[in-house]
Formats: C-alpha cells, sequence, structure tokens
C-alpha cells in the first residue's frame, strides 16, 4: 500500500495532491517513514494538523510503526545454517565481482 502512495505522491505532487482525507490515510505510512518528496510531506503535515480524524490515523499509524520497530530487533538472529543456505542463494544470484 505505501508503495502506491509514493506512487501516487510523485504523480500528484503537481496537483496539489493530497487535499483529502483518503488520499492522506492512504500515503500515512509514507509519509511516517518519510518516503514522500518534501512539498508532498508539507500538504500531508498541514492536513494532518488540521485534521482531528487524520491526526488520530496518523497517531494510531505512528504508535504501530514504533510497535513493529520494536519488535523487528527482538527476535532470535538466524541459525548459522540458514544464514550459509542464504548466502550461498544470494551468490548464485548475483555473483561477487572480482
Amino acid at each position: 500500500m505505501a508503495g502506491a502512495a509514493i506512487v501516487n505522491a510523485g504523480r500528484a505532487e503537481r496537483a496539489g495532491w493530497p487535499t483529502a482525507c483518503a488520499d492522506v490515510r492512504e500515503a500515512l505510512f509514507a509519509w511516517l517513514d518519510r518516503e514522500v518528496a518534501a512539498p508532498v510531506a508539507e500538504r500531508i503535515a498541514r492536513h494532518v494538523d488540521q485534521c482531528d480524524g487524520c491526526a488520530a490515523a496518523a497517531a494510531r499509524d505512528r504508535a504501530l510503526l514504533a510497535l513493529v520497530r520494536g519488535r523487528a530487533g527482538a527476535h532470535d538472529p538466524a541459525p548459522p545454517t540458514l544464514r550459509a543456505r542464504i548466502a550461498r542463494a544470494l551468490d548464485a544470484v548475483a555473483p561477487p565481482s572480482d
């Protein structure tokens, strides 16, 4: 979903997008991850500052991202055998250049 928001943000930057709540909410994760162009980010921030519903959605999404990011490092590292298999698979796809 965030990928679509980024594409939409790039296309619509010239048209003054996003202005509608649905557009802003579609772009929230991309905005929170700083994946939208500065002019679009400014419009989203201005909208979120002025719209209680979108501010609540942004707060919810911000909390969700914090939870996910906090959990991302909380797991056990991959076992050495798995890491070796992944390394071999990557080498097969793109062998190291000499």
